[in-house]
């Protein structure tokens, strides 16, 4: 009897070799694929101006193609308000996040907490210490050096200029003003370069910076300064606004003063009051923006790190970390052109992510 039991031994581990490769095998076979893994995606917003409303369009319509689930917070321009927010996203189950800071130095260590949970995309600002996964956006001293180059267009022999921005705590706008400041005064490229003080005239190649006014992203306090800027500074001979809502501010301002054509209104972004100021001649150009595809990008990318099986496994991130889409320069001869691009590419882009299509 005991001979019989040795010899089928052999034949039992035989046969549960082969029901464990069996079953191995289906577990391999029956391995979730990542592309059907549920993806939750947040988009939180630096603040409520319709500058985002063509992010997240972008967004959208990218998180519909590829089946995922985006939710959008717009934050109201506070660093507590968007904080709250990113809390919200923190305690939730989101696969990544995509995020303007509103002071990336400040908000750096909660968001590399974040990024520790989930991959973390900085749209339009930064926050390089935040161990964030990529920046999608412009290169926004670039971006102000162009603008330097619309004003010295626009006053090729001089001027007098008011800068009006938002909170310096927000890095895109540091950089939209040093990269103008050191275009306008005819500075080397630099980047790193040390932030010019706010209240101290600064001259150079014919320009005088007069001063920079700060608002708390707030367009009537925009409208204020610059009535006060003009009042302050009765020569000044040039506004410029960094961000969306400073163009329109500044050309009500100087209406209201009476110095419509006579004083050089130059800014950034596309919104359609300073479009419709350029075809008029009340604003002599802005920096546009791709912002659609700032979305597109920050929900593909995160869409590809969330579906991916391993990290190591995505490749699709930028060697040092930024996908940067160039600014365009947009003056009354080539605005034409311009919305026909930017209409053109945005509709056209919206049917491809069509689901189905």
């Amino acid at each position: 009897m005991a001979a019989e039991n040795r010899s089928n031994a052999p034949r039992v581990i035989i046969w549960f070799l082969v029901i464990a490769a069996l079953v191995a095998g289906a577990i391999v076979y029956t391995r979730v694929d990542p592309t059907e893994t549920p993806v939750r995606l947040a988009l939180v917003t630096a603040d409520s101006d319709p500058y985002w409303d063509a992010v997240i369009q972008g967004a959208q319509a990218t998180a519909d193609e590829l089946g995922v689930e985006l939710t959008v917070l717009k934050s109201d321009g506070t660093l507590e308000n968007q904080n709250q927010h990113l809390n919200r996203v923190a305690a939730g189950n989101y696969s990544g996040l995509a995020v303007s800071p509103v002071d990336g130095t400040r908000q750096a260590l909660a968001l590399r907490e974040m990024s520790n949970a989930m991959p973390v995309v900085t749209i339009d600002a930064d926050s390089e210490l935040s161990g964030r996964l990529c920046f999608v956006g412009p290169d926004n001293y670039s971006a102000g050096r162009r603008c330097g180059e619309l004003l010295k267009e626009a006053a090729p022999d001089g001027a007098k200029v008011v800068i009006i921005s938002g909170p310096m705590e927000k890095e895109n706008g540091r950089l939209r003003r040093q990269g103008f400041i050191d275009e306008v005064l005819g500075r080397s490229y630099g980047p790193g370069r040390p932030m010019d003080a706010l209240d101290a005239p600064l001259e150079g190649d014919g320009y005088t910076i007069v001063a920079t006014y700060v608002d708390p992203i707030d367009p009537e306090q925009a409208k204020a300064n610059v009535a006060a800027a003009l009042e302050n500074h009765s020569d000044v001979t040039a506004v410029v606004g960094l961000y969306a809502y400073h163009v329109p501010a500044a050309v009500a301002a100087l209406e209201e003063a009476g110095k419509t054509g006579s004083v050089e209104v130059i800014g950034f972004d596309d919104r359609e009051e300073t479009l419709v100021g350029i075809a008029e001649g009340r604003v002599f150009g802005t920096i546009a923006q791709d912002q659609y595809s700032y979305g597109r990008s920050s929900i593909r990318l995160l869409t590809d790190v969330a579906r991916a099986d391993t990290a190591e496994q995505y490749v699709g991130v930028p060697m040092k970390g930024h996908i940067n889409y160039p600014p365009i320069m947009v003056k009354r001869e080539s605005l034409d052109e311009f919305m026909n691009e930017r209409d053109g590419s945005r509709a056209l882009l919206a049917v491809r992510a069509t689901p189905g299509e």
